[in-house]
């Protein structure tokens, strides 16, 4: 076999192995953490509270309560999803002008 033979055959089990190692690594990621759980009962009787669940914070987004499905508050969520997306592709513009007018100024070192 010739170096580049042997070269890019090594090159390939390279990127072989890189590809396994993240597909290993992310599925390692995505598998739950078992939670520990007590085994034994506390001796002493104690109030228990409902927990309750906290709804997120949506002053400011248009956003209506988590509970409502009704087809008008699905319509508004939906226009302020829209609104904020267009506010998103907005900043995104104005993000991308900035680095390409090149008006950057430069740090001193």
């Amino acid at each position: 076999m010739s170096n580049a033979a042997k070269t890019g055959i090594a090159i390939v089990i390279i990127i072989i192995i890189i590809i396994i190692g993240w597909i290993w690594y992310n599925n390692s990621q995505s598998i739950p953490q078992p939670t520990a759980t007590p085994t034994t009962q506390p001796a002493t009787a104690s109030t228990s509270t409902q927990s309750q669940s906290q709804s997120p914070n949506l002053s400011g987004t248009g956003m209506t309560a988590p509970s409502d499905t009704s087809t008008a508050s699905l319509q508004q969520d939906m226009s302020a999803v829209d609104s904020q997306m267009s506010g998103l592709n907005t900043d995104s513009a104005n993000v991308d002008s900035g680095l390409s007018s090149g008006t950057a100024v430069p740090v001193q070192q």
